[in-house]
């Protein structure tokens, strides 16, 4: 019984921890502060906020009520709701936004940022959640024409991780190079030919430019659940093409993006 009470409690704090881990890294960005700039502000080392952003260390109170009044935000903006579903709301803006084959929340209302899909985009990047990542497959597919690329490439340059967009752009035209075969009906598939057509230049006119050939890249650690060297090891092993291309380390690849989108498109 004591046992179970202990697994309980550290579930429920877990997922608080992850719940302000992602909140405040949306914060951040929307302030576009960098990790060092916040860290510096919240009185504590690069390495450690990172640590916290990633869900594997917390604030302390101290620091906690600093981000609050940083940032101008309640108490509840950070923890309301946390034990049910940390990430109801971005998962509630991605359906909206194109990827119906994910689950919206009727109890979410979608905060007004989250109604532009750069926003979106951005923070499901910095999220580190692989099934939301590889949902921004149909988003992209069904906003391509509005879609400010630039705007979104600053937004994660200035936190650090700008390579996240041209490893998911490059992921994305992938796998939909042939997608003129595939089952999907007419009006689907000519949607992702002009978001091929719409997306894929900008891999090399930006990405390339800013991340040429033979650059050392740093080692971008993307999804959330990897907690050790070891699992690291594991997915740069059998990592995709495109993310060793792109020096990101996770486990997805064009297929999740691919079928993403095919989800998303039979669902419609």
């Amino acid at each position: 019984m004591c046992d179970g009470v202990m697994k309980m409690s550290s579930k429920s704090e877990m997922l608080i921890r992850q719940s302000i881990a992602r909140r405040l890294r949306a914060a951040r960005v929307n302030r576009a502060l960098t990790q060092s700039q916040l860290a510096q502000q919240l009185g504590m080392s690069q390495a450690r906020l990172s640590e916290i952003e990633r869900g594997t260390a917390s604030l302390t109170a101290e620091q906690f009520v600093s981000a609050l009044k940083l940032f101008h935000l309640p108490l509840s903006s950070f923890v309301a709701g946390t034990e049910a579903d940390p990430n109801a709301e971005l998962r509630t803006a991605l359906h909206h936004h194109g990827a119906h084959h994910l689950r919206a929340s009727d109890e979410v209302v979608i905060p007004a940022r989250l109604e532009d899909v750069r926003v979106v985009v951005v923070e499901t990047l910095i999220s580190g959640e692989p099934r939301l990542i590889a949902a921004l497959g149909p988003v992209l597919v069904s906003n391509a024409d509005s879609f400010d690329v630039l705007r979104a490439y600053g937004d994660l340059v200035r936190v650090g991780v700008g390579p996240r967009l041209g490893w998911l752009l490059d992921n994305l035209c992938d796998a939909l190079a042939d997608a003129s075969a595939d089952t999907l009906p007419l009006p689907a598939r000519r949607q992702i030919r002009r978001a091929v057509a719409r997306l894929e230049p900008w891999i090399e006119r930006v990405f390339n430019t800013e991340f040429p050939e033979g650059r050392d890249r740093r080692e971008d650690l993307l999804d959330a659940s990897i907690r050790s060297r070891a699992a690291a090891a594991r997915l740069k092993r059998d990592a995709s093409e495109v993310s060793r291309d792109w020096g990101v380390v996770t486990a997805l690849g064009p297929d999740d993006f691919l079928n993403a989108v095919h989800d998303a498109f039979s669902t419609t």
